[in-house]
């Protein structure tokens, strides 16, 4: 049965909520109660209405008496759930990119799903800066990197703020005392180098001039030349993997840095790849040999947007089916660990490109353009471990 109340305006703007109600009283009789709403957007006073609406359902059935709510209880799931269509409007005004849609998503429900099993399903208002840290020092239990954990923290902080800012809270629990965990740099035997970096190097760089046979081992291989082609530029050039995936043969309409979403493509003359990823646009020039192999796969180009797209799906390829090939051609190369587990992810040719850049002397901050990092602090958080063996050399010029 539809509640019996209504939302009224006065002449300054302000909106109100009005029902009738057994809050409040001796239970004997049902009273009129009123609840200012302030100013708020048609959308949020349909949504305020039906919390109100809710709320005091609640307290009829129940037959509560002096109820001391003065606003409709918040629970952090029903919170969160507020917040990621908050999020969802964001993403279809095209404020934020699907990526960032996934990030609060995943990590948001990362959260609630701790506090839910750990504590319950608490009030946004009695969430403390200690359950934060508890949250946090789970993550760190389970042996998850620094780097994975501080992802976690930073897309959970916003939810809060955006609590504080939409006055669901007074008080944002993610203080100062939530420490970050600081970057953590890769560890040398996630990087492919030595021979392990020229074992996946010369395969790629070979397997388009040669099909490997062994017993039909490689047959998957043979079958999947997008596959050959889309490593092959990635070793060249030290792209990720995402980012060669959405390559695109021309620019496309909304392929512009004044959006959210992550796009490369082809320049005219095919001579460099423009790139906009994680925010920072670059551009990557191709070498002689890169521009053949794109004058070569043009030929089977067709009408496809995507240098390498899905003949089904007429849609670039999925990460998770990239990875699927990928972890098998670590198998294949064996590049696998005791347990047989490969040692390397696609990402780690990246890191792979650079190791060989730094070891031939190649300077940091060229390193830093190539790789588009916004800052050369970001590089060298990342690889300036790298340069430990260059440090020796630097130490016999002091004699």
């Amino acid at each position: 049965m539809e509640r019996n109340s209504n939302i009224y305006q006065d002449k300054r703007g302000y909106y109100y909520y009005q029902t009738w109600t057994f809050y409040d009283t001796d239970g004997s009789k049902k009273k009129r109660v009123r609840k200012s709403l302030g100013k708020k957007t048609p959308k949020e006073i349909k949504t305020l209405k039906q919390e109100w609406d809710n709320f005091f359902n609640d307290v009829d059935k129940g037959g509560n008496k002096g109820n001391p709510f003065q606003s409709p209880p918040r629970p952090l799931s029903k919170m969160i759930g507020l917040y990621q269509d908050y999020m969802i409007q964001r993403y279809n005004d095209k404020e934020i990119s699907k990526t960032t849609l996934r990030f609060h998503k995943e990590n948001t429900n990362l959260f609630l799903n701790f506090m839910v099993e750990n504590i319950g399903d608490k009030l946004i208002d009695k969430i403390t800066t200690q359950d934060i840290i508890n949250y946090k020092n789970f993550r760190m239990d389970k042996g998850l990197t620094p780097n994975t954990i501080s992802i976690n923290l930073r897309n959970i902080r916003p939810f809060f703020s955006w609590c504080v800012d939409e006055k669901f809270i007074y008080d944002n629990p993610f203080t100062k005392d939530v420490k970050l965990p600081k970057y953590k740099s890769r560890p040398s035997d996630e990087i492919p180098m030595g021979e392990d970096w020229e074992r996946l190097y010369d395969f790629i760089q070979k397997s388009l001039t040669f099909r490997p046979t062994k017993e039909g081992k490689w047959d998957w291989w043979n079958n999947n030349d997008w596959f050959k082609y889309h490593l092959y530029i990635m070793i060249n050039t030290g792209m990720r993997g995402g980012e060669v995936r959405i390559l695109k043969w021309n620019k496309g309409e909304n392929d512009n840095p004044n959006q959210p979403e992550s796009y490369s493509h082809l320049s005219r003359d095919m001579k460099k790849i423009c790139i906009y990823f994680k925010g920072t646009y670059g551009e990557i020039p191709l070498t002689k040999n890169l521009q053949d192999v794109f004058k070569k796969l043009k030929k089977t180009k067709g009408d496809n947007t995507y240098v390498f797209e899905n003949e089904e799906t007429k849609e670039h390829y999925q990460k998770r089916y990239f990875n699927r090939l990928f972890l098998r051609l670590c198998n294949g190369l064996g590049l696998v660990d005791e347990l047989q587990k490969p040692l390397y992810t696609p990402h780690s040719i990246r890191h792979g490109v650079v190791s060989r850049l730094i070891s031939k002397g190649v300077d940091m901050f060229k390193i830093q353009k190539l790789l588009r990092h916004s800052s050369i602090r970001t590089t060298l958080d990342i690889y300036g471990h790298l340069q430990q063996d260059d440090l020796t050399n630097t130490m016999d010029m002091l004699r």
